[in-house]
């Protein structure tokens, strides 16, 4: 069930500036830079490292259990991955909140 008032909690929690940062100018500005530079890759097939993930896994799961018990999924890890090694200062990704107790 969709809970409402994420936004406002997610902006109470965090700090408007932090919240505000995708309309930001200097993140709009690197969009647009984006978006009139940016020419598609040819497309790539890559191979997972499966034992690497399940060792992020439990890992980033032993920091979890400290705070909340939440489950790190195989997304969680290649996402955290890709940014880091691309050198991104923030990622902007959808992710569904229901019924994980955070609002």
């Amino acid at each position: 069930k969709r809970k409402s008032g994420f936004a406002a909690a997610a902006r109470k929690a965090i700090g408007m500036q932090q919240f505000n940062w995708l309309t930001s100018c200097p993140t709009l500005l690197g969009l647009l830079r984006t978006f009139c530079l940016w020419h598609a890759p040819s497309p790539s097939v890559c191979y997972i490292d499966q034992e690497g993930v399940k060792k992020e896994k439990c890992t980033g799961q032993a920091m979890q259990k400290a705070c909340r018990g939440s489950v790190i999924s195989t997304n969680d890890v290649l996402t955290s991955q890709l940014l880091a090694r691309s050198q991104f200062g923030y990622g902007y990704m959808s992710i569904n909140l229901r019924g994980r107790g955070l609002c």
